[in-house]
């Protein structure tokens, strides 16, 4: 299972209070997780700053559309059980840190709109799921299987979502 965070809301002062509620739901886990956070021009910086305190904790993990202008990817290194990394316009210090071999993956969410990601496969020999230590990029696009087009993104606020999984 994994969790599809969508974001619209750019009033400050409720960024900031999602962000922390995703930071207590980070707290809560045990599992590792498997994430999508998709907020157009979000603030980038905050949510590193969560990221980076748990990143043992993420097993795919994709981040479309934020404002990472500036932002530290050093903790990207840390996480260990870490098999697949996406993101909309990557920094130069991400390609840095997991290499240059990737691949583009582009979503149509409506007939006007779309969400191109660069998909890192980083071959984990803590993985216990994968005994040759070996992800193919074929086919192991978590998020964006090879199925029929997704369903477009729900209005769903992150609030929401978060109060339902913590109750």
């Amino acid at each position: 299972s994994h969790l599809d965070i969508n974001l619209y809301d750019n009033h400050t002062v409720r960024v900031v209070e999602l962000l922390n509620d995703l930071n207590r739901f980070f707290s809560n886990q045990e599992r590792l997780l498997n994430l999508r956070l998709v907020f157009p021009k979000g603030p980038g910086y905050l949510l590193i700053k969560i990221l980076k305190s748990r990143p043992e904790s993420f097993k795919h993990l994709e981040l479309a559309k934020w404002n990472f202008t500036d932002c530290d990817w050093k903790w990207l290194k840390k996480c260990q059980n870490l098999t697949e990394f996406a993101i909309t316009d990557p920094q130069t210090q991400v390609s840095d840190i997991l290499g240059i071999e990737c691949e583009l993956h582009r979503l149509k969410i409506s007939k006007n709109s779309k969400i191109t990601t660069i998909h890192w496969f980083l071959d984990n020999k803590d993985n216990k799921d994968n005994k040759d230590n070996k992800i193919s990029s074929e086919s192991s696009f978590y998020f964006h299987p090879k199925k029929p087009p997704m369903e477009p993104y729900h209005d769903e606020t992150l609030e929401e979502s978060l109060q339902a999984l913590l109750i």
